[in-house]
């Protein structure tokens, strides 16, 4: 769970005022660490300055800030105004209404950089990191607006506010500020805390506070109020390094942060982690349909499941004996399903005439639906929930693999970050559901991850999924009462956030992205693996995933959304080059989607995307690309 916002929990019950208190005391916080080893330094407001702390309320929150020079210090790197400060929680304010405050509306930010700022292409480059989801525009005449400027101190990284506080607010970025730390500090303004501030942390983490320099122990705090989302994220940009505000001893840093399980991290300032990702996306969900699956049932028939931005579940169908003219059907409600607002819903084939479908529900239980054209007269139903022992969080996937068109397994990660199945056998199960939750051999995924499973025959299942380590690793399943594995596949040499399997035969190829979002990708080839090496030129809009097909046991094509927000397209037949990148009739995304792709036949394939209109549009192939064509 990942403790990031903030400003939108239940009311708090009033609390006494206890007001300042002497230079030291243990309360307050300060960022962790850069983009780089060389950049390796703790971002603060007032680089190794110490004050007086004092306690107060914020958006409904109660905190504990650290008064510098007369400048209230939240976290260590965020400063507030005064005026934003109560000594009181007024019972006449939700936190509702500090929460609808406290968003970008539309998700559009409004900026400027003021002159002598140096270095802008480091702002240039931080807002791409965030461009996936949100629009940046220059400043014209809106009244809420973000500045970048440059404090007179090289070491100070700032922001002055968490989330957006209305009227123009500001990003301080010191000489000594890199990239990483400007991504960190929009985070802030975003709405996003510390990771090591949130609630549950002491389940992750000890803190070392006597290894912490005279006067930063109030960095270490924690909250809690508010909400955490997804799995401790030691991964986070958002996370202190766990030598933060250490003293030295011998010509060392002594540990200030140290794991539970004896893990080991950098507090990394590359880019946004996947739970980051995941974190955003429940405090701005994607509007219209941000999340589809497509399923071909033949050459002849496809179908798509999208969940809109209420959380209904809907489907559309084509179906050449019926729809000549290309067009599609729908969209119908799947028995009025619903999932979290901004969730998905995975669908997949057991047969020409079987679909099964796959969500989370507002409850976070896995539930599944199902459609026989020869069953309740081609209606679908369900919902049924799968198991009883598992929950995960609203807005995940749950991945479906059909190992024959009786038997069905499915993966998803749970609340506390592990890996677990659920399978179905008509001949064992009939019509009595799924048998499951099983973990997998003690696997953990990386916060905020997805596994990616596929099968290679009736009796032989593998799943991938990204450790905490930012590796990929690997289990197999080969007909037997147990699982194999994890193996690692390591990384490209550096971290992963996504990971894509899919088979060919006994082939298998795995696509990764990783936090720099280049594209990787290894293969195995029926009796070893192949190293990793990039998709020359794939570089993804952030939490864009890659959608593999194979047309063929010897072809393979991939998709993926560009920085431009353009639909991509790649592809490659065995023994051959990358064909290179291609975009698909310069067809374009809305901003925080992600797309879906299909083949039909060996020589016809159909890749579906959510378009800027909030609409969902598809274009298809059979030779040469045609569309782009919106769905009803």
């Amino acid at each position: 769970m990942k403790r990031r916002l903030i400003l939108g929990s239940a009311l708090f019950a009033p609390l006494a005022f206890i007001g300042c208190m002497e230079s030291g005391a243990p309360t307050g916080h300060t960022d962790g660490i850069p983009s780089s080893a060389a950049e390796f330094k703790a971002e603060e407001a007032f680089p190794g300055r110490s004050g007086v702390w004092c306690e107060g309320y914020y958006q409904g929150l109660p905190i504990k800030y650290e008064v510098i020079d007369g400048k209230n210090v939240l976290d260590g790197d965020v400063v507030l105004a005064d005026s934003v400060i109560s000594s009181t929680l007024s019972l006449g304010k939700s936190a509702g209404a500090a929460t609808n405050g406290s968003r970008w509306a539309n998700r559009t930010i409004p900026y400027t950089i003021q002159a002598g700022l140096t270095n802008t292409q480091r702002v240039t480059d931080a807002i791409n990191n965030w461009s996936y989801k949100f629009t940046f525009v220059p400043r014209t005449n809106q009244t809420d607006y973000l500045t970048f400027r440059q404090p007179a101190d090289a070491g100070t990284c700032q922001a002055n506010a968490i989330g957006r506080q209305g009227n123009q607010q500001f990003i301080d970025l010191g000489t000594d500020c890199g990239t990483g730390n400007t991504i960190h500090e929009i985070g802030h303004v975003m709405g996003l805390y510390h990771e090591q501030s949130r609630a549950d942390r002491d389940n992750w983490v000890t803190i070392n506070w006597g290894n912490i320099l005279s006067g930063k122990s109030g960095n270490f705090n924690k909250y809690s109020s508010g909400f955490d989302w997804q799995p401790f994220d030691f991964n986070s940009v958002m996370m202190y390094p766990p030598t933060a505000f250490g003293t030295t001893v011998g010509g060392v840093v002594q540990a200030t942060i140290v794991a539970k399980d004896g893990r080991t991290w950098t507090g990394q300032r590359s880019g946004l982690s996947a739970g980051d990702l995941s974190t955003v996306e429940k405090l701005y969900p994607t509007p219209g349909y941000g999340c589809l699956s497509s399923v071909s049932l033949s050459a002849y028939r496809q179908d798509v499941f999208a969940a809109t931005s209420s959380g209904a579940i809907q489907t559309a169908a084509w179906d050449q004996t019926i729809d000549a003219a290309g067009t599609y059907r729908g969209w119908w409600s799947i028995q009025g399903g619903v999932t979290a607002p901004g969730g998905c819903v995975d669908g997949l084939s057991r047969s020409t005439l079987k679909l099964d479908v796959f969500t989370v529900g507002t409850d976070g239980r896995p539930y599944t639906g199902a459609w026989n054209q020869y069953v309740s007269n081609g209606a679908w139903r369900g919902w049924w929930a799968i198991g009883s022992n598992i929950t995960v969080y609203p807005g995940s996937h749950i991945v479906p693999v059909a190992r024959t068109p009786n038997n069905l397994d499915v993966f998803a990660v749970g609340q506390n970050g592990n890996i677990y199945t659920a399978a179905w056998d008509q001949a064992v199960d009939g019509g009595n559901g799924f048998r499951g939750w099983w973990q997998i051999l003690g696997g953990v995924s990386l916060s905020g991850g997805q596994p990616s499973a596929i099968t290679r025959g009736a009796n032989a299942l593998d799943v991938y999924a990204i450790g905490t380590d930012g590796n990929v690793y690997q289990a197999s399943w080969s007909g037997g009462a147990t699982w194999g594995g994890w193996w690692t596949l390591s990384n490209p040499g550096t971290p992963v956030n996504q990971i894509t399997a899919i088979a060919r035969g006994q082939k298998i190829d795995l696509f990764a992205v990783g936090f720099n979002r280049n594209i990787y990708t290894r293969a195995w080839n029926g009796s070893s693996w192949t190293g990793w090496s990039q998709v020359s030129g794939g570089v993804v809009a952030a939490g864009s995933r890659v959608a593999a097909v194979s047309r063929s046991s010897t072809r393979l094509d991939i998709f993926a959304i560009g920085t431009d927000n353009l639909v991509y397209t790649n592809g490659k037949n065995d023994g051959g080059a990358w064909s290179g990148w291609a975009s698909v009739l310069g067809g374009g995304a809305g901003s925080g989607v992600q797309l879906s792709a299909s083949a039909r036949s060996s020589t016809s394939m159909d890749v579906f995307v959510v378009g800027g209109d909030n609409k969902v549009w598809t274009a298809d192939f059979d030779g040469s690309w045609h569309g782009w064509w919106r769905l009803p």
